[in-house]
């Protein structure tokens, strides 16, 4: 069982957790996933540093 909620339905279901790995396919892709979005850079917010921000606003901007 991958948690909790697989040891559980082991222990009532008494099934193995191998029979119902099939149903949990979105905690099998889901690292997969992680990685492809991490290294497209989707949904990632990319934040400056604070010298590099102050360095880009004029000195006289009122």
């Amino acid at each position: 069982p991958w948690n909790t909620c697989g040891a559980y339905m082991q222990s009532v279901l008494l099934i193995n957790p191998l029979d119902y790995a099939v149903y949990a396919f979105f905690n099998l892709i889901n690292p997969f996933l992680a990685i492809v979005y991490a290294y497209l850079g989707i949904k990632i917010l990319k934040i400056k540093p604070k010298s590099m921000q102050q360095a880009e606003t004029p000195a006289n901007a009122s």
